[in-house]
C-alpha cells in the first residue's frame, strides 16, 4: 500500500509542477533501474540521450540511457539501453542498444 501511496504522489508531483517531458522519462528510466538491477546500490546513470518521436517500435517516444553498475560477477560494467515509451512517459519496453540497432536495420 505504501509503494502505491508512493507513485500516485510521485504521479501528482510530477503533474503540478512545470517538469519537462524529457524529465519525466530519465525520472521514469533511473526509478526502472533502481527497481530491475542486479545490483540497485551500485547503479550510476552516466548519461541520457535526448528523447524522441520512434517509428519503429510500435511505441510513441524512446531514450536512450548509457549507465554503469556490477554484474552478478562483481565487476563494474557500462551499458546502454533504449526505453521505449507510451505518450505519458512510462516505460512500456526495454531493449540493449544491440537489439535496438539490429531492429532498425
Amino acid at each position: 500500500m505504501k509503494k502505491v501511496f508512493s507513485g500516485l504522489l510521485l504521479a501528482t508531483l510530477f503533474s503540478c509542477t512545470g517538469i519537462t517531458p524529457q524529465e519525466k522519462a530519465e525520472n521514469n528510466v533511473k526509478a526502472y533501474m533502481l527497481a530491475n538491477s542486479i545490483n540497485p546500490h551500485t547503479y550510476e546513470g552516466i548519461e541520457f540521450e535526448k528523447i524522441e518521436k520512434d517509428s519503429i517500435s510500435g511505441y510513441p517516444y524512446h531514450i536512450s540511457h548509457l549507465y554503469r553498475e556490477k554484474n552478478k560477477a562483481g565487476e563494474m560494467t557500462v551499458s546502454q539501453r533504449v526505453f521505449f515509451l507510451d505518450t505519458a512517459y512510462v516505460i512500456k519496453k526495454v531493449m540493449t542498444l544491440k537489439e535496438y540497432n539490429a531492429l532498425m536495420h
